[in-house]
């Protein structure tokens, strides 16, 4: 039968340990948690950075030619495809 202080020292050990893990624990979460940050704002920017058909219909505006002309249709195509 153990006594009631190696039962004390064998908690207080335990605990030891379990607090040891939390911190482990907690510094991964908080490494997890600001990649999720990063990544939130990552995705922000290249968002914006994104080609829109609003922003694809301004560049085709500003070539100042007609729909029907080979140069629009040439980087109206371009255009598509990294949409």
């Amino acid at each position: 039968m153990t006594s009631l202080r190696e039962e004390c020292e064998a908690l207080r050990h335990k605990c030891s340990e379990l607090e040891t893990e939390l911190a482990t624990v907690k510094t991964e979460r908080d490494d997890y948690a600001a990649k999720v940050d990063e990544f939130i704002e990552d995705h922000k920017r290249s968002s914006q950075k994104a080609l829109t058909p609003e922003k694809r219909d301004r560049i085709l505006n500003a070539l100042g030619v007609g729909k029907q002309s080979p140069t629009y249709k040439r980087v109206k195509a371009v255009l598509d495809q990294l949409m």
